[in-house]
């Protein structure tokens, strides 16, 4: 049997292994969105809000029936808000920023969310 050659003549090798199968479990690129080069280079732009922390309403885990199960105790916790950990989050109306400075609030970049930094 021949082996395959391309349009231009080169013959094909069978089974060249990819990038997956020569580092198995690394990932194919790395992307550096902390500099402008790197956020560039995927179309990613940062976009910030601060964030604050809210008491917000609650039921403790556990009852008399079931112990480890859902609770019927009404109790209170604490939430960070905004929500903006889902990937089709809305931060149009986010301040833009160059790559982030350390500090606490809400930061996007792409479709990854973190929970530190800001202006």
């Amino acid at each position: 049997m021949a082996t395959p050659t391309t349009s231009t003549g080169h013959r094909l090798t069978a089974n060249l292994p990819r990038p997956a199968q020569l580092l198995p479990g690394r990932p194919d690129a790395v992307v550096d969105l902390q500099t402008d080069e790197g956020a560039a280079l995927v179309g990613a732009r940062w976009r910030t809000l601060g964030a604050r922390v809210e008491e917000i309403d609650f039921v403790e885990v556990g009852s008399a029936d079931d112990p480890l199960g859902p609770g019927d105790r009404p109790n209170r916790t604490y939430d960070v808000v905004p929500h903006a950990e889902a990937a089709d989050h809305d931060d149009t109306g986010w301040e833009v920023l160059s790559p982030p400075t350390p500090c606490a609030g809400w930061e996007t970049a792409a479709s990854a969310s973190s929970g530190t930094g800001c202006p």
